[in-house]
């Protein structure tokens, strides 16, 4: 329950909400990457959860004479739709890529998102799409680990330092995700490992 009024809570502030979107977006300059762990079989509950939209964007959808794209019904998540219009792609810089995961292992909509495009290399983007109020959980969990990390590593480091933060998604008894920081990787090289 505390864990949940946490998320709660960043997802109700809007100071960390429009941090969040100006990261989303790309206004924010940043040096490092983002890289994100979790099971294939958690895809569609995370997405449900954070209410992140599941999309598969054709390269000729791409075509400003005929945007399209498709995604995953958002209030049901029991059906795909067509979107006729330009890809969210230039709203959401953050992402999960779906074609990193094995098709088979995961869920079925969104095995049937991919079914869309059956050739590989004629699909630009298959993905869940990070929101703003989920990106605010990212920022926070963020900067109470890089927090921790300078009060057990010697030398003030900070987030102009970093160059790789790698976070994994926590199922939460009673169903909804958490995300913790598992590393951070500065550019000096050091590594500095989260221990939960």
């Amino acid at each position: 329950e505390r864990v949940r009024r946490e998320i709660s809570e960043i997802q109700s502030s809007p100071e960390k909400i429009e941090e969040a979107a100006a990261e989303v977006s790309g206004r924010t300059r940043r040096g490092f990457r983002t890289v994100f762990y979790s099971s294939a079989e958690d895809q569609l509950a995370i997405a449900r959860f954070f209410g992140e939209p599941v999309v598969l964007v054709p390269r000729k959808g791409l075509d400003p004479r005929n945007h399209f794209y498709y995604r995953v019904d958002g209030a049901s998540f029991d059906k795909i739709v067509r979107v006729n219009e330009k890809p969210p792609t230039n709203r959401f810089r953050q992402y999960r890529d779906l074609s990193s995961y094995e098709y088979a292992e995961l869920p079925g909509m969104m095995r049937a998102l991919r079914r869309r495009v059956p050739v590989r290399s004629d699909i630009y983007l298959f993905a869940s799409l990070i929101p703003p109020s989920e990106w605010a959980v990212v920022i926070a969990r963020r900067q109470a680990a890089l927090a921790t990390c300078q009060q057990q590593l010697s030398g003030a480091r900070s987030l102009q330092d970093l160059r790789r933060v790698e976070m994994r998604y926590v199922p939460l008894s009673g169903g909804g995700f958490d995300i913790e920081v598992k590393q951070l990787v500065f550019a000096d090289g050091t590594r500095w490992k989260n221990q939960p």
